[in-house]
């Protein structure tokens, strides 16, 4: 069974479709989609969203904020266009060092993939073992809790019982509790 998520802990879900074709007939290269109700125009959520970018409409636009020279640096065809890039932005420039590294070497790329693959996997594996620890976690210190009621009852009739002259072996049989416990009880009063 699936740990159950806090609400907190649902996080919005948005698809990124990168196409080399056009496929919309808008002029823009990016169009994001929520899902909505057809009869009134109201949104079921805001934790779903679908977007999509098309290099080819992109290519064509001459702006230069941080969305265009990503959707370039997507487009890019020569390594020209890389280093005009990189020259425009740090970030960029990184992003272009680290394709030049990583399409270098076949092999490289896949360690690579199955270093990343390995540490998504594990951090995936640590929050599911966290969840499933700490409802494990509250289940034992609510029955703990429960056994610490219990025995404070079963001493509080026990000391009851005694000052009403109960006889031990009685006491013990009502409370649960051993004949050294009841024993003790008596001496302490």
């Amino acid at each position: 069974m699936a740990p159950r998520m806090k609400f907190i802990d649902i996080h919005p879900v948005i698809a990124i479709n990168i196409l080399d074709f056009t496929f919309f007939p808008y002029e823009e290269y990016h169009n994001r989609y929520r899902l909505k109700n057809m009869r009134n125009n109201d949104e079921l959520t805001d934790l779903l969203e679908i977007n999509f970018l098309e290099l080819p409409k992109a290519r064509q636009v001459a702006r230069s904020g941080m969305k265009d020279l990503w959707m370039r640096f997507l487009s890019a065809e020569t390594e020209e266009d890389l280093d005009m890039l990189a020259e425009k932005s740090p970030i960029l420039e990184k992003a272009v060092k680290k394709l030049v590294y990583i399409s270098s070497d076949e092999q490289l790329r896949y360690e690579l993939d199955m270093r990343e693959k390995a540490e998504l996997d594990y951090w995936s594996d640590m929050k599911t073992s966290y969840s499933e620890g700490e409802e494990e976690g509250v289940k034992k210190g609510m029955e703990k809790g429960r056994q610490e009621d219990g025995a404070v009852k079963a001493l509080a009739i026990a000391k009851n019982a005694l000052q009403m002259g109960m006889p031990l072996d009685d006491v013990v049989k009502l409370t649960g509790l051993t004949l050294a416990e009841v024993e003790g009880l008596r001496e302490a009063d």
